[in-house]
Parts: C-alpha cells; structure tokens; sequence
C-alpha cells in the first residue's frame, strides 16, 4: 500500500527505504541483514519526520506524539544492528520508479 499521492519528501524516502529492504529480503539478502540496514536509517529518517511539519500532519502526528512513542529504553529497540551487518548504502532520495 502507497502513502499516497503528493505526499511529503521525506515520507517519499521512508517508503523507498523500506521498500528497497523488502526488495532485497525478495532477491535473497539475509532478512536479518535487510531489516538491519533499514533499522540504521531510522534516525536520518525519524530527525527529518521531526524538522518536517507537512510531514507530521501528514499523519495528524505531532511531533509531541512522535518522542511519546519512542523506546525510552534500549532493551526495547536494540540501538545498533547486529554484528555481522555490513555498512548498508544510504537510501537516495530520489524514488524507486515506478512506484
């Protein structure tokens, strides 16, 4: 399911990011590998949510409702991927076309 038409950039670049993970789950990179790479974009992508006000409403988030829900502890979210991940490659920020 698409976000959407006209939507925010930086909602373009969340999508990309997990669709680009999904993509590479599909071609035969390692789930753990997959879901890692995207889980070291999340604080690019959660700042830029966070400075983006379009983005936010998008959603009819506040940027208060954001921060109410983010792990307060790390047991909950391990805060860097596993060991054996590679460096992954920035998501871009032009889309992946066709979707």
């Amino acid at each position: 399911m698409a976000l959407g038409n006209n939507r925010p950039p930086v909602l373009v670049k969340l999508e990309d990011c997990v669709l680009r993970a999904i993509i590479a789950i599909y071609e035969g990179k390692s789930p753990e590998v997959a879901i890692d790479d995207l889980h070291l974009q999340i604080p690019s992508l959660e700042k830029d949510l966070l400075e983006d006000d379009e983005a936010l409403h998008w959603f009819k988030l506040s940027a208060e409702d954001v921060s109410t829900h983010s792990p307060s502890q790390p047991s909950e979210v391990p805060s860097t991927p596993s060991a054996i991940s590679p460096l992954p490659s920035k998501c871009p920020s032009t889309p992946i076309a066709g979707v």
